[in-house]
């Protein structure tokens, strides 16, 4: 399927493509806070490796993408609300 420009979406194809944005987020999000909670849980038992990078990166990566969809999320939204004032 060939990728359209926002502006060539319709609103309710914006309004799904935002559903599915925010989806995303929540699912991804719920992924850093069981991180954190696993994190915390290793810190309190001791048992956290001081070099354990793959973890660390791993959630770099997973904050990277949330600001991502964000970012996203916001263009999408001020099209939908720029269309809806016209």
């Amino acid at each position: 399927m060939k990728n359209k420009k926002i502006q060539e979406l319709s609103i309710d194809e914006l309004t799904a493509k935002l559903k599915a944005l925010r989806t995303l987020l929540i699912v991804l999000s719920s992924l850093v806070l069981l991180y954190a909670i696993f994190f915390i849980t290793k810190l309190i038992l001791g048992t956290w490796q001081a070099n354990n990078t793959l973890g660390i990166v791993g959630l770099g990566v997973l904050v990277v993408v949330i600001s991502n969809l964000t970012i996203r999320m916001s263009v999408i939204g001020r099209e939908i609300k720029s269309r809806n004032i016209e």
